[in-house]
């Protein structure tokens, strides 16, 4: 019996044995199916590793893919909701706007001037300003004689009165007398507001 290796069980040729090739080449086939069966054992441990890496990798481009769709509708609701907040916005302003445009358009101004014609109370001068004022103030832009008067519907004047789409300016007493707002030739201004 001949002697082998402990690790790989080599066949041990002894120095007193005559040379045969036999013991050799049961030792290169030895090597030859250990060789084999290593390098079968390194590629399946390379297929098993590059399996691992490529399942590794698709698991992190889902996760990757699951976290941008994510960020994405976030990014795409956060920017809804800004977008629904906005118009809210927009639309409240708009109606706030649209509610001071129609109380507006329940007041009237007017502002302008006249010209006496000299006619006496029954015939004052009627000044039209296309709606009903609520108050009418009236100066006789005299420098000598200045003259402002305030006029309301339950607050008229002897020289004036607020009537049905105007005012009537009066002259009363002398023609010339500081309380007339209607003397002839002389030009008076006036603001009226409903």
């Amino acid at each position: 019996m001949m002697q082998q290796t402990e690790t790989y069980q080599l066949n041990l040729i002894e120095t007193s044995d005559t040379f045969s090739p036999a013991p050799l080449n049961e030792n290169a086939q030895k090597l030859e199916s250990a060789l084999t069966a290593a390098r079968t054992e390194a590629a399946a441990g390379i297929a098993a590793g590059d399996a691992a890496e490529a399942q590794a990798r698709a698991s992190a481009d889902a996760a990757e893919a699951q976290a941008r769709a994510s960020a994405d509708a976030a990014e795409a609701q956060t920017r809804a909701s800004a977008d629904a907040a906005e118009a809210n916005a927009r639309a409240a302003a708009d109606a706030a706007l649209g509610q001071r445009v129609t109380a507006l358009e329940l007041h009237k101004f007017a502002a302008g001037t006249y010209v006496g014609n000299g006619q006496k109370n029954g015939d004052a001068q009627f000044i039209s300003l296309g709606f009903t004022p609520a108050v009418v103030i009236t100066d006789n832009m005299s420098s000598y004689h200045p003259r402002t008067c305030l006029c309301t519907p339950d607050l008229s004047s002897s020289v004036m009165e607020i009537v049905t789409g105007g005012f009537m300016a009066k002259c009363k007493g002398p023609e010339m007398s500081d309380d007339s707002l209607n003397t002839a030739g002389k030009r008076y201004r006036y603001a009226a507001i409903c």
